[in-house]
């Protein structure tokens, strides 16, 4: 019979084949684990003598053919998890990181001034920056565009699950304009050049949105040249403008946001593995 444990260590050893020992072992944990219904993963350990019914372990071989195919585990089980909160993925959307997350950090604290801000998300995606800024801010306005009409199908259904309201709107961040004005303009876009698609993992490259991850020119600025032309029009004065970033570009984008003449305090913030992740602009 088949049992928690020994279908954890199946998993991992075939993993093995095209990952590393640890993140074989995190995948076939997460896999489990979800579909278990065991919260926090790392609780799964408990449950090792656990016996599964054929069925479970069925279903578990079908889907390792999909691990085995580069396919990551988050669409495989169709759940990611952002600021501790599980959020449906399909292939239609970009996964959440935890790197990401830093955009959260950085918004609570440049929003403190605004008592009822009205926040816009660019590039919406699954909508989990959105919807994590609605639920820690009741009294916000939040708005999220997204190009793509099947992620934004996810974004919805992940707002309700959260029970927040957001409004959003299929609208391209290169021709996007808007009635409302904004504190916040935030948004975690397209940022790998092209010319770096070879560097990109194969669980990632062909696995997730092509324009949730490349940007439309080898410069790699086209989408802060987007966000930037966003703010100048709809963020208020003293507005904050958030945007994630390829660490490489770092340097690059900042001095692209600060000699646009429209900010004051632009700076650049570190993730938990230090590298540069999160550019922050005032507006004048």
């Amino acid at each position: 019979m088949w049992r928690v444990g020994t279908l954890w260590r199946y998993l991992q050893n075939a993993l093995e084949q095209i990952y590393d020992k640890k993140e074989a072992h995190a995948i076939a944990r997460y896999y489990i684990a979800e579909q278990l219904q065991c919260y926090p993963h790392t609780q799964l350990v408990l449950l090792e003598n656990q016996p599964l019914n054929e069925t479970f372990v069925q279903k578990a071989m079908k889907d390792l053919q999909r691990l085995l195919n580069h396919e990551p585990v988050q669409y495989v089980v169709g759940v990611a998890y952002f600021w501790g909160l599980p959020f449906k993925v399909n292939k239609n959307v970009f996964i959440p990181r935890p790197e990401t997350e830093l955009l959260i950090t950085q918004a609570l604290k440049v929003l403190q001034p605004f008592p009822k801000p009205v926040i816009l998300d660019v590039g919406t995606g699954s909508g989990c920056i959105a919807i994590i800024l609605a639920k820690l801010l009741p009294h916000a306005q939040v708005y999220a565009i997204d190009s793509s009409a099947e992620a934004l199908k996810v974004a919805i259904e992940n707002a309700k699950r959260h029970k927040v309201f957001v409004k959003f709107y299929r609208r391209s961040m290169y021709h996007a304009t808007f009635q409302e004005r904004f504190h916040l303009v935030v948004s975690n876009p397209p940022y790998i050049p092209p010319g770096e698609r070879s560097q990109v993992a194969p669980n990632v490259l062909g696995k997730e949105p092509s324009l949730a991850l490349f940007t439309p020119d080898e410069s790699g600025l086209k989408p802060y040249e987007a966000l930037v032309n966003i703010a100048q029009h709809y963020l208020f004065h003293e507005g904050w403008l958030l945007c994630e970033l390829h660490p490489p570009n770092a340097g690059k984008i900042k001095s692209f946001i600060e000699n646009s003449g429209i900010f004051k305090n632009v700076s650049l913030y570190k993730d938990f593995s230090q590298q540069w992740r999160v550019a922050a602009a005032q507006k004048r």
